[in-house]
């Protein structure tokens, strides 16, 4: 039998509209329970968050920042220049979208995120997008989904050698002096959700090599969602 060596709970407020939460890093079982009947998904691993700052063509990992659950370390994007790119990169299966949860420091410009994936030969917009983060014509302005169509044409590519899925994104326009991101969730790829009962407690091992946050909803009505997770 193994031995747990953590554990890590968490209460989740789940209601009509999907809730996004990211499981901790380097934890491989989950066990989830409710009082009501409702809606649970996995969704793909963040792998590796790059940003790449064209005036200097340097890429900076903000991978740890991006994933570990904690409003003490940020994503930077102070003064995000068009030029400059955050990658997002993937295993395989690509979200419909990752929400972003900001920090202290929101964007106040005008702006909008220029969304990108590659096809196999070039870097091209996603379709069917939608900016949850938006806020009086400012991107990055609140917590929110950026959602797309999941492309079906959407290939591997290197990104500062490393081959991955990869989404990107670069700002219309230069950003706030100072903007940060607490956490980018990744949704799942769709919404067919497993269907989970009120009541019962559900536990099961994850393979947390490719999965790296859960989405739930209700079909009506609210209620809250214990959440444990292990690892040895």
């Amino acid at each position: 039998m193994a031995r747990m060596k953590r554990f890590y709970g968490e209460t989740i407020s789940m209601t009509t509209a999907a809730a996004h939460s990211m499981i901790p890093d380097g934890y491989h079982e989950i066990k989830h329970f409710a009082s009501s009947a409702y809606r649970l998904g996995l969704a793909p691993k963040l792998v590796h968050v790059w940003y790449f700052d064209t005036s200097a063509s340097t890429y900076t990992d903000h991978t740890s920042k991006a994933i570990d659950k904690s409003s003490s370390a940020h994503v930077p994007l102070d003064a995000m220049q068009t030029g400059d790119i955050l990658y997002m990169g993937f295993y395989n299966d690509c979200p419909r979208g990752v929400y972003i949860d900001m920090g202290s420091n929101v964007n106040a410009e005008s702006a909008t995120l220029d969304v990108e994936y590659y096809n196999g030969s070039a870097w091209t917009d996603v379709s069917g997008d939608s900016d949850g983060t938006d806020s009086g014509g400012a991107t990055l302005a609140q917590d929110g989904l950026y959602a797309w169509t999941v492309p079906t044409d959407i290939a591997e590519t290197a990104i500062n050698g490393i081959s991955l899925t990869w989404i990107r994104f670069k700002p219309s326009s230069a950003l706030s002096a100072t903007v940060d991101i607490d956490q980018i969730i990744p949704a799942c790829v769709d919404t067919n959700y497993g269907y989970f009962e009120a009541g019962i407690e559900y536990h099961y091992a994850i393979d947390n090599t490719k999965v790296g946050a859960i989405e739930t909803d209700m079909a009506s009505g609210s209620a809250t969602l214990n959440a444990t997770y292990e690892r040895t």
